[in-house]
């Protein structure tokens, strides 16, 4: 049993680097995706505001 738990620990431990660089990863694609809508609407409502002077 401790054999098994020693060896997960180890594992982990051995996959943290890549574990934070996938993590990384995910928390600046939800950050793009999220971001980009709302910059697509803002300059959509912006040209909107300039083509009705």
């Amino acid at each position: 049993m401790w054999f098994t738990i020693i060896t997960a620990v180890a594992v982990v431990w051995d996959w943290l680097p890549e574990i934070t660089i996938v993590l990384e990863f995910c928390t600046a694609l939800i950050g793009f995706v999220v971001t980009v809508p709302l910059l697509v609407r803002r300059v959509r409502r912006w040209q909107r505001r300039r083509t009705r002077r």
